[in-house]
């Protein structure tokens, strides 16, 4: 069985490669799938992730933080803060005091290709100052 499989695995993607070929043994790229705007923004969307600094985490932000503003399949990406005194767009920091308590933030990231977009929600809590 583990000497077949190599063969079996090369017949496959020489049928695929050939089945992707026009008469004449070029490469038909009008077969090929076509990814929207769309598409990239839902994948870019999916995979977008805040970068915490040191043990910090989105239960537990204490430092800045990094916002990515480039994003997959070259989408940009913008932010927002609804409590930008606390978490800049820009991914400042400025911890409350001691005698606010903690805040919670919600911080939306529009991921945009084109003319398509969407848009991210992150929920973190900054702890107040010591």
């Amino acid at each position: 069985m583990k000497k077949s499989l190599p063969i079996l695995i090369s017949v496959i993607l020489s049928l695929f490669i050939l089945s992707a070929c026009d008469e004449t043994g070029n490469y038909d790229a009008s077969s090929w799938p076509i990814v929207t705007d769309e598409e990239f923004v839902a994948t870019a969307k999916d995979k977008l992730k805040i970068t915490y600094n040191g043990t910090d985490s989105k239960r537990q932000v204490t430092q800045n933080i990094a916002l990515p503003t480039n994003g997959l399949f070259d989408t940009t990406i913008t932010w927002s803060s609804d409590n930008s005194s606390v978490i800049s767009t820009n991914g400042t920091v400025i911890r409350p005091p001691y005698a606010s308590g903690d805040v919670p933030i919600t911080l939306t990231a529009t991921i945009t290709k084109g003319t398509k977009s969407d848009t991210k929600d992150f929920f973190l809590l900054v702890l107040k100052a010591p």
